[in-house]
């Protein structure tokens, strides 16, 4: 059985330090997102969710459209 050589322990260093780098990375956010709010506009839900939304574009610097999608005590959004 053959020893691994100094440049293979050096090779699989870098190569596991690459690997964990890349998964360490975030991914790129899409230009526009939505944001679902369950319940109708106008109430204090549509009120919560569109400040969330305004602080999120703020924080992630990307376009948040805010969607109310009232109905069926909420399911549907």
């Amino acid at each position: 059985m053959k020893l691994p050589t100094l440049a293979h322990i050096v090779a699989s260093g870098v190569l596991s330090l690459t690997a964990w780098a890349q998964a360490q990375t975030p991914a790129a956010l899409p230009d526009t997102m939505t944001f679902v709010v369950p319940y109708r506009a106008g109430g204090a839900a549509d009120f919560i969710g569109r400040e969330l939304a305004a602080m999120l574009e703020a924080h992630y610097d990307t376009n948040i459209s805010v969607q109310n999608k009232p109905g069926a005590g909420g399911t549907i959004g």
